[in-house]
């Protein structure tokens, strides 16, 4: 009996002091931590929000007073409390003020009162709204734009935030901001070596050639060479030996040109096969380019091979030298662009030329020039001394089954990509862009 009734007690205790702790709890105040990648663009004031420090409120404070133009001041700052108010009428008197204090002795503060209405009107300059707020608020914006207009930017700034900026003031800003992207841009340029190892190591079957050159005791990039494993394995197991080689510009602070070979694959749709970032497009980074390519692909009889190709001299020339026996295409926008730049403009002449390249035997491609030449002989001449089997669909080859006469499978990948980024951000996009082109057709199962 004794021990059920002390078993009984117990029992009563442990409740009662259940009771107590849930009682508590339901008495403790809550909460809500300040998100800065939320709450920073939808300041609202309350009472109990907590910050991690005493930098992160006054960074708040410095958003609210250019946001809502409103003249703050923190009339106490210390690691314990900070008060924050505001100063928009000469004598003070405005009522709005925010109070902080820490939290527990911890790095934290939270604010524990608050007056929300002001009686004062809003203000024209802001002391906070400097060279280094604007930066700091437009620096992604800025390292897009290499010759941007000052006056311009000037009108943004007070549109956006009502904000009256003197003209030297933006000057400081295009300063910083260059010197902000610069280094993004040559930090990225820094950690090229660590993103070809990071290929490597996720499949290395990857092709990924980095060329440096040493200037004392640091190695400065040159060029970088991409053939992913997968795209390497579908061209030589399915894809028609059809090859677009194209260049293009990459803007930003240290422009490069992205050279790049497009396949077709059975679908006649774009299949990227390689890539390269070179320092200029010339005949020595196309040999560069070329050469690895073959090693990559395996040519070694390039007689059944067809390259489509601008009119560019140096991959002209590179070309001829690399795969002399294959099919080497010109396209014929860059043939027209050429036919313009001769002087032999007009839409009746670009409509014969188009005819002439679209003929699919010899018989009407030798009428359509016979019309040509009957409007315009200059024009004829011009032609004429242009081969037909680079860019007349009649003169190609039967044997490639190629009746293709644009480049549109390299102009269409050169819209397609960000080359307005960092390096390392283009060409993780240009992975990513392959793997997606390759997932959403289902070209079988290859490793990525």
């Amino acid at each position: 009996m004794v021990v059920s009734s002390v078993n009984s007690l117990d029992n009563s205790l442990c409740d009662k002091v259940d009771r107590f702790v849930r009682k508590k709890k339901r008495k403790l105040p809550k909460f809500n931590d300040f998100r800065p990648d939320i709450d920073l663009t939808n300041l609202i004031f309350k009472i109990s929000i907590r910050f991690i420090n005493v930098y992160v409120f006054s960074k708040v404070m410095i958003n609210y007073s250019v946001f809502n133009r409103r003249k703050i001041r923190f009339s106490k700052e210390d690691k314990d409390k900070v008060r924050a108010v505001c100063v928009g009428i000469e004598d003070g008197k405005c009522i709005w003020f925010v109070y902080n204090l820490a939290v527990n002795g911890s790095s934290m503060v939270q604010i524990k009162s608050y007056e929300e209405e002001h009686t004062c009107g809003i203000v024209e300059r802001n002391v906070y709204a400097n060279s280094s707020w604007l930066v700091e608020r437009y620096s992604t914006q800025l390292s897009r734009i290499i010759n941007w207009d000052v006056g311009a930017f000037k009108d943004k700034v007070n549109d956006n935030l009502c904000v009256i900026a003197s003209r030297s003031q933006i000057y400081i800003v295009r300063k910083k901001a260059t010197v902000v992207s610069e280094g993004t841009y040559i930090k990225s340029f820094e950690s090229l070596w660590d993103y070809a190892e990071e290929l490597k190591r996720t499949n290395v079957e990857n092709t990924i050639i980095i060329k440096s050159n040493l200037e004392g005791d640091k190695s400065r990039f040159h060029r970088i060479y991409i053939c992913l494993a997968a795209t390497k394995k579908g061209f030589i197991a399915a894809l028609s030996p059809i090859v677009g080689l194209e260049a293009c510009h990459i803007k930003g602070q240290h422009p490069v040109q992205l050279l790049s070979d497009v396949g077709v694959d059975p679908n006649n749709d774009m299949y990227l096969i390689a890539y390269a970032v070179a320092e200029v497009e010339n005949y020595e980074t196309w040999i560069w380019f070329l050469e690895l390519l073959g090693v990559n692909l395996g040519i070694k009889n390039n007689n059944g091979y067809v390259f489509i190709t601008d009119r560019q001299k140096g991959l002209i020339d590179a070309v001829s030298d690399m795969f002399p026996n294959s099919e080497h295409m010109h396209c014929l926008k860059h043939v027209h662009a050429n036919f313009i730049l001769a002087g032999h403009r007009g839409l009746m002449l670009k409509q014969h030329i188009e005819a002439a390249a679209r003929s699919e035997t010899i018989p009407r491609f030798q009428a359509e020039m016979k019309k040509l030449q009957d409007l315009l002989v200059q024009t004829f001449d011009w032609l004429v001394r242009l081969d037909p089997m680079q860019w007349c669909r009649s003169q190609f080859r039967t044997h490639s089954k190629c009746d293709i006469i644009l480049n549109n499978i390299s102009e269409a990948f050169k819209k397609s990509i960000d080359r307005d980024k960092p390096i390392i951000t283009m060409l993780a996009r240009v992975r990513y862009y392959i793997m997606l082109l390759m997932a959403s057709r289902s070209y079988g199962e290859m490793d990525s």
